[in-house]
C-alpha cells in the first residue's frame, strides 16, 4: 500500500510533534508492512529512480522508519543527478530568518515527477534522520524494472502518468480493483473485481461465492489471511489453480473482459485516456500477490485498446 495520503493527514493532525508511544508503535509497524518489497531496511546496493525514469542515487544506506513514515537514507556519495531546490522552497537556504533553523532542505529532480528529496539540516524527536544525510520515502522511488514497464508504456501511450488506486482523483480510484463495478463471470456475480481476487484464495465454493459479493476494503480483509502463498495455489469453482500457470492468466483476462461490461468501469477507462498506468501500492512478484502491478497494468491497458478499437 502507497501510505503517502495517510502520512499527509497525520503530519497535519499532528503537526511533526513526536506521536504518543502507543500511536508511535501502531504507525511505525504500518509503515514497516507497507515498505515495497524491492527496499530492504537494512540498505541495498541497487539503483534507485523516479517514476519517470531519472536516476536518483546508486546506493542507500538504510531505510528510517519514523513517526510519519518510512524513508531511504543515502549519503551525498551515492547521488547520482542534480538536485535542485524546489519552487518556494528557496527561503530554507538563503532566507536568513529561516535557513537557521529550518530542519531540512527541500530538493527535487526537474524531471515532472515532482519527487520530494529531504536533506536534513538538524534532527528530530519523531525520527532517527541524521544531518547531512538525504531521505526519499519510499513510495516515491522505482527500480529498474519498475521504470521499464513506466517507460515502454508511456512510450505507447504518450499521457501522464496516472496511479491508479482507491484512494486517489477521478479516474484514477475509479479504475481501483476497490470500485463498485458488478460484474458475472461463469455464472457468479461479483460486486467488485476485489472481491472476485480475493474469493480465489477460498477452496470452499459457497465461501467463494459470498467473498465475491464484497467490495474495497471488507473482500480484502475478507483473504487477508488466508495462505495461499505456502502452496502457491488458488481455486475457481473448486478447481485448483497454480498461481504461475497459464490457466490463471487466462482466468484474470476472463475476468477483466466481465469488468469491461461495467459501465461505470468503461466511463472511467475511458476518461483516462492516453494516461501511462502506474500501481505503486501493489506487489511485483507473483509468489507473493493474487496480481502484481504488471498484470494489473496490462490488464487496464489491453481493455483500453479494445476500448479504443
Amino acid at each position: 500500500m502507497n501510505t503517502l495520503k495517510i502520512e499527509e493527514k497525520l503530519a497535519a493532525k499532528y503537526k511533526y510533534k513526536k506521536l504518543p508511544d502507543d500511536l508511535s508503535e501502531k504507525y511505525r509497524n504500518f509503515w514497516k508492512e507497507n515498505i515495497p518489497d524491492f527496499l530492504s531496511v537494512s540498505g541495498g546496493r541497487i539503483p534507485l529512480y523516479t517514476v519517470y525514469g531519472s536516476p536518483i542515487c546508486e546506493w542507500y544506506d538504510r531505510i528510517v522508519i519514523g513517526d510519519y513514515g518510512a524513508f531511504i537514507e543515502f549519503p551525498k556519495s551515492a547521488i547520482c543527478n542534480d538536485f535542485e531546490v524546489a519552487k518556494g522552497q528557496e527561503y530554507r537556504i538563503y532566507d536568513e530568518r529561516y535557513s537557521t533553523r529550518v530542519k531540512y532542505h527541500w530538493l527535487t529532480i526537474s524531471d515532472g515527477s515532482d519527487i520530494k528529496i529531504y536533506k536534513q539540516i538538524r534532527g528530530v524527536a519523531y525520527a532517527d534522520y541524521q544531518p547531512n544525510k538525504y531521505y526519499i520515502s519510499v513510495h516515491e522511488v522505482f527500480n529498474m524494472e519498475s521504470v521499464a514497464d513506466v517507460i515502454i508504456a508511456k512510450q505507447k501511450y504518450g499521457g501522464n502518468i496516472m496511479d491508479v488506486g482507491s484512494r486517489n482523483a477521478y479516474p484514477a480510484n475509479a479504475l481501483s480493483n476497490f470500485s463498485p463495478h458488478p460484474f458475472e463471470i461463469d455464472g457468479v456475480q461479483c460486486a467488485s473485481m476485489e472481491g472476485f481476487l480475493q474469493s480465489l484464495k477460498f477452496k470452499d465454493v459457497n465461501m467463494q461465492i459470498e467473498v465475491c459479493k464484497l467490495v474495497g476494503i471488507k473482500a480484502k480483509n475478507k483473504g487477508r489471511n488466508k495462505k495461499w502463498y505456502e502452496t502457491q495455489t488458488l481455486w475457481w469453482q473448486g478447481n485448483p489453480i497454480k498461481r504461475d500457470s497459464q490457466e490463471y492468466q487466462d482466468l484474470l483476462t476472463r475476468a477483466y473482459d466481465a469488468l469491461s461490461e461495467n459501465e461505470s468501469f468503461r466511463k472511467a477507462l475511458k476518461t483516462a485516456q492516453n494516461c501511462t498506468f502506474t500501481h505503486s501500492i501493489g506487489r511485483r512478484k507473483i509468489e507473493e500477490t493474487i496480481l502484481t502491478q504488471r498484470e494489473f497494468c496490462a490488464q487496464l491497458n489491453r481493455l483500453r485498446d479494445k476500448l479504443n478499437s
